[in-house]
């Protein structure tokens, strides 16, 4: 139902919701009718800027419509603004429209393109700005889609802190967001996420918000936008990922693990492998050592991803003495195990001067025309030539390691990028599309794929295991030749929740090894998380202890399980000491649909549930009522 109820109210109605736009400001207001709550604005719903227009203390000058116009349209409202003044006395040609549609409990926000712009110009719409906005004081929070998952609880006490970050940034691993107030709340759906920013305002003038910020560029990025908020009347950070999912599923953008498997059977012999680089093992020796160690344990799957090892090729040169060692050593640890898999480490965005495959011309470049650095001194290629490195390079791998995974760093983690060399021009969608076609280059290769990260999630219908991301909002760094340092995801003081597990657990595979690992002497930085996080987070074990091992026994069929629940059984802030490191000191459980469920206890005390005494930093896994 629409009505214009007055001359000043524009109204959309439904059984769920009810729609209010302020035809002066368009300030919109949302009454979710089941729950009684109201969402809106604070202020003026959409802020328009360009970032090099700014005042001389350095604010960004606003572009403000002097013209608001709200029209009906067919379930939704149409609202259009022009006549923008630019400061006190500059005005500026441009149109901008957006639709405001309504079904069931969602609202569509969709953005058009922008019109009256200037050849090449550049424009941020912030759209809608701090909607649902909670208050300091409030019982409420952020849901936050870092890394594995965050929440940031509303709290006066916080220094005020901003994050601006584009999705798929590295930091911001999927395009959804959501605030909880008390019992209720609402998840938000970025559907056009590549040239979307997500602002993070925390207490900020008293007032939490998450805010998409989107990108236009005359010629280049103008394009409609959409974002979906849909209402629960009942909500938690749980049911805003299970939102997202399954919005991922009716869209036919999600893929189970069994059907990866149904693809390539072969993926499913490394369930509960322990996984990872292990860069201690630099020698045929230690890594014979390593496999020999593990099968006496009881541990018959592994996977180690070489990055130490001698390999026998140096450009086109073959070393037929380091090949017939790496054939031995493989034949070896078949014999202890077949689901023992050591193969290869492969990085086909970072290259170095010098390196074999060196070739200026297919490197990204900026604006101003020069190639950027990534990681010290390395260069980005651009991925269209990333996928001709990895057909040519990895046919003779796999010929060496026979059936198993390779892991390709960087792909899954770097955030995406554009290059502006006019012979191989990318937007940030055009690189996620050519990073897509690394992959099922690789796939058609080797039959499980693993990648860096999670991984950040416009890939996780391809790839087989996600591996290598901090569960905490930071990398302890450990350059060999520089002082140790932190790399922060986020300012402000969060609360790690599994957002991506409860979406993705019986997706794929991963793995997270931690800073207790013998590995961490070698590496450069720690994926930062506490031993209890693996199990807790349903991921793969990372070490031959016996966590590793019950781990790797018990939770290795859950690995096609959805995790269904996560919650604090007792609730404990987390201590952040003085260099900004984590501790968790609480009780956590998740649930799976198989019926497993994991009790992790943080704290220093014993914690009973159930008749089941968990000891202090130790965890259970509950099968079939059976405590292990």
């Amino acid at each position: 139902m629409i009505s214009l109820s007055s001359t000043s109210i524009y109204e959309i109605e439904n059984d769920r919701l009810a729609l209010k736009i302020d035809k002066e400001t368009c300030a919109l207001t949302v009454l979710d009718k089941e729950s009684g709550k109201e969402w809106s604005h604070p202020e003026s719903p959409v802020r328009v800027f360009n970032p090099s227009w700014r005042w001389p203390g350095g604010d960004v000058c606003l572009l403000t419509p002097q013209t608001r116009k709200v029209e009906e349209i067919e379930g939704g409202a149409r609202i259009t603004l022009t006549d923008f003044k630019v400061g006190r006395w500059r005005t500026h040609p441009l149109k901008l429209t957006y639709e405001i549609r309504v079904d069931g409990n969602r609202v569509s926000l969709i953005l058009k393109e922008l019109e009256n712009m200037e050849p090449e110009a550049f424009f941020y719409v912030e759209i809608p700005y701090l909607f649902g906005c909670g208050d300091a004081q409030e019982d409420g929070y952020l849901v936050l889609p870092y890394a594995h998952g965050y929440i940031c609880e509303f709290n006066p006490e916080i220094e005020p802190s901003e994050s601006t970050d584009y999705i798929y940034s590295g930091k911001v691993t999927m395009p959804f967001f959501g605030i909880v107030k008390g019992e209720t709340g609402f998840a938000a759906v970025v559907k056009t996420p590549y040239d979307c920013m997500l602002q993070v305002k925390v207490n900020v003038e008293g007032r939490f918000a998450i805010s998409p910020l989107w990108i236009f560029e005359e010629g280049r990025l103008n394009y409609q936008r959409r974002i979906d908020y849909f209402f629960l009347p009942h909500a938690t950070y749980v049911d805003i990922a299970k939102t997202y999912r399954k919005t991922l599923i009716e869209e036919g953008r999600f893929v189970t693990l069994k059907e990866k498997i149904a693809k390539s059977p072969v993926v499913g012999k490394y369930l509960g492998a322990v996984t990872g680089e292990f860069r201690e093992l630099t020698s045929f020796e230690k890594a014979k050592k390593f496999f020999e160690t593990a099968h006496k344990k009881g541990f018959d799957r592994i996977i180690v991803f070489s990055t130490s090892i001698p390999r026998p090729w140096r450009d086109d040169e073959v070393d037929e003495d380091l090949l017939k060692k790496w054939k031995d050593l493989i034949k070896y640890i078949k014999s202890l195990s077949p689901e023992y898999n050591l193969t290869f480490y492969q990085n086909y965005v970072d290259i170095t001067r010098g390196s074999p495959d060196w070739n200026e011309s297919d490197k990204v470049r900026g604006r101003n025309g020069k190639m950027p650095n990534n990681w010290f001194t390395t260069y980005l290629t651009c991925t269209p030539s990333q996928v001709k490195r990895a057909q040519k390079h990895l046919p003779k791998l796999r010929e060496l390691t026979g059936e198993g995974f390779i892991y390709l760093d960087v792909i899954g983690i770097k955030g995406l990028y554009e290059c502006f060399d006019p012979k191989h021009p990318l937007t940030r969608e055009d690189d996620a599309k050519w990073r897509r076609e690394v992959i099922k280059a690789a796939k058609k290769i080797f039959e499980g794929v693993a990648v860096e990260g999670t991984p950040q999630d416009f890939l996780c219908d391809l790839v087989d295991m996600g591996a290598y991301l901090g569960i905490y909002p930071y990398a302890v760094m450990r350059p060999k030749d520089a002082p140790r340092y932190i790399s922060r995801r986020v300012k402000f003081p969060v609360i790690p929740v599994p957002l991506f597990e409860l979406i993705y657990h019986d997706s794929l595979l991963i793995v997270n090894p931690g800073p207790w690992t013998e590995s961490s002497k070698y590496w450069l930085e720690d994926y930062a998380c506490e031993p209890l996080h693996i199990p807790l987070y349903g991921l793969l074990p990372d070490d031959l202890s016996e966590r590793s091992l019950r781990i790797s026994k018990l939770l290795r069929e859950t690995a096609f399980a959805e995790m269904v629940e996560h919650k604090f059984l007792k609730k404990v802030p987390i201590y952040i000491d003085e260099e900004g490191l984590y501790h968790t000191r609480d009780v956590q459980m998740t649930r799976f649909s198989d019926g497993t469920i994991v009790i992790a206890n943080f704290s220093d005390e014993p914690y009973e549930h159930e008749d089941i005494v968990i000891a202090p930093h130790d965890f259970v896994i509950i099968k079939d009522g059976i405590a292990w």
